[in-house]
């Protein structure tokens, strides 16, 4: 602590040591120089390397911050390179953007496309998307999203009544 108020007395010695710091694999100083930096190209670079050192803090990051100040950029890493645990949490936000929404609606994982069908705020075109998924859950999801309108709930019926369920493997 005492450290942190010396080093709070010489801005250009605490950005040294922070920087040290996020080198050497500390996650929090990582973020930290992310959050403080006004470089977008040098914030992304210091998430990227979050990412990689720890999961788990960056996750948490992305969890409590506000998509509002998430650029593209930062949300198309996260899609890209983030965790699993990460994408399902963005699917699920309320304020989660159009653009963040389409591109989990193609996500390798089906978690994060079912939480994305079920959240309330995930546009009707997307929807329309989800409820052509392969999978019955991502559907189902759908089909209990208050937003599906009933065009859409008919086709997933229609859908539900031409599988077979005997044999099937999902």
């Amino acid at each position: 602590m005492l450290m942190l108020q010396v080093m709070s007395d010489d801005p250009e010695s605490a950005r040294y040591w922070l920087v040290a710091a996020a080198e050497a694999g500390d996650v929090s100083s990582m973020m930290r120089l992310a959050r403080s930096s006004g470089d977008s190209e040098l914030a992304l670079s210091w998430y990227r390397k979050a990412f990689k050192a720890d999961n788990i803090a960056a996750a948490e990051f992305f969890e409590n911050a506000h998509l509002a100040r998430i650029s593209d950029q930062l949300a198309q890493l996260v899609i890209q390179e983030g965790p699993s645990s990460t994408r399902v949490q963005l699917a699920g936000r309320p304020d989660m953007y159009s653009m963040v929404a389409e591109r989990l609606s193609t996500d390798a994982d089906e978690n994060v496309r079912r939480e994305l069908a079920g959240n309330w705020r995930t546009p009707q075109n997307i929807l329309r998307v989800l409820a052509n998924d392969p999978y019955p859950a991502v559907r189902a999801s759908v089909a209990r999203n208050p937003n599906t309108p009933d065009s859409i709930l008919r086709e997933i019926g229609t859908t539900a009544d031409q599988e077979s369920p005997v044999g099937s493997d999902r």
